[in-house]
């Protein structure tokens, strides 16, 4: 459905799909892990959050452009189930940032990812360490990756950027009303 609301944007923005700038990337990762705990040696081999998308962007003039993303996970060791990722579509301007709606990830998660050294690996640290349980998960109740969420990237201002995530409550059928949001600082500079 997100695909076709994507393609709807497209054509209805008077441009086709031909013209727009469209890549199709992934990243598969496998690891041979061996676990000994004192009692138990094992060892499996395991798809580390291996993913495969789609995502492009279209010029619509005037510092404008509308742009959107498709991914999904797959586990190539166990031929599981493909389960969705980020998944929005947006509007940027140049001056003034994007803003993007659908499924993706909290500015917690997108910045928390980059300090843990064992991301995308068996050891990775969502629950202890440098992140917590909020980069766990995917649902509209403070998850990592935030379905019904509408969320913002800044512009760079001199290396300096923001970003936002606010995700709204799709039924009230749970006796909740949360709205969970998050917002990040970002600095490129000194070398990166």
């Amino acid at each position: 459905k997100l695909l076709a609301t994507a393609v709807g944007l497209v054509l209805a923005s008077g441009m086709g799909l031909a013209s727009a700038d469209v890549k199709l990337y992934g990243q598969l990762d496998v690891s041979i892990d061996n676990f000994d705990d004192g009692n138990d040696d094992d060892t499996n081999m395991n798809s580390n959050t291996s993913a495969v998308g789609v995502k492009g962007s279209e010029d619509l003039g005037n510092g404008m452009e509308a742009f959107f993303k498709v991914e999904y996970q797959a586990d190539i060791v166990d031929g599981g189930a493909w389960t969705g990722r980020d998944q929005y579509i947006g509007l940027g301007h140049e001056a003034a940032g994007k803003l993007a709606f659908g499924t993706m990830s909290t500015a917690y998660k997108s910045q928390a990812a980059k300090i843990d050294p064992f991301y995308r690996m068996s050891f990775q640290a969502r629950d202890i360490g440098l992140q917590s349980a909020l980069h766990s998960g995917k649902g509209e109740e403070g998850h990592g990756r935030a379905t019904n969420t509408i969320g913002y990237n800044s512009p760079n201002w001199s290396g300096f950027g923001l970003q936002a995530t606010y995700t709204l409550d799709s039924t009230e059928a749970d006796g909740e009303d949360d709205d969970p949001w998050s917002v990040g600082a970002t600095y490129s500079g000194l070398g990166g």
